[in-house]
């Protein structure tokens, strides 16, 4: 796992051996591991444009699209992603947040379903999907799962701050002034705010 040594290595390889697909998946990989999206996109699409009829990193390229703000091109490769693997739950959610990202709420609503009927304990996606739902008005169903992810993940403030918003948005200024004062004063939220 030590990625950044892998990513000198299948450099220094493909300096040599340029059209060794092996080592040049690997590397967008290894780019993708350290979380340096731009330049696993960068090697996916050379791979993709030298291989589109054996090309079977959609996944995984969409992915990489996602995180550079490509969300059009990101979207055409999740769907590919998934025409080749139905039950591909990382696709499904990058593409959810590539709609997203694209304005297409319902189509982005769809893909959180699919995921959250499979693993319905999964936390991590809760706030982008409950984000996503207060877009769609959807209130009630947002502020579930707004509440859903700060029981799961009560020292990240953003689950307060949109809740409250939702809130404030309905008219329940009650509610809203309790998620902003649970945001400013939890101890376990370790956050200093005083006011003026």
């Amino acid at each position: 796992r030590n990625y950044n040594g892998a990513i000198k290595n299948y450099n220094s390889f493909l300096d040599t051996y340029a059209q060794h697909l092996e080592a040049r998946e690997n590397l967008a990989a290894s780019y993708s591991a350290v979380k340096d999206y731009q330049n696993a996109a960068k090697q996916f699409r050379r791979i993709y444009e030298t291989n589109t009829d054996s090309f079977k990193n959609f996944s995984d390229y969409g992915i990489a699209l996602l995180n550079t703000q490509e969300s059009e091109k990101a979207a055409q490769m999740l769907e590919k992603a998934i025409e080749l693997d139905a039950e591909n739950n990382s696709a499904h959610l990058g593409l959810a947040q590539a709609y997203q990202d694209l304005g297409k709420n319902d189509m982005a609503y769809e893909q959180y379903q699919v995921v959250l009927k499979r693993i319905p304990n999964l936390n991590t996606v809760r706030l982008d999907y409950a984000n996503l739902l207060a877009d769609m008005n959807k209130n009630t169903e947002a502020i579930e799962q707004y509440n859903m992810y700060i029981k799961a993940f009560p020292n990240d403030m953003n689950g307060y701050k949109n809740v409250a918003s939702v809130y404030k948005a309905l008219g329940n200024f009650d509610k809203a002034i309790e998620n902003r004062d649970e945001m400013y004063f939890s101890p376990l939220l370790n956050f200093n705010w005083k006011p003026n």
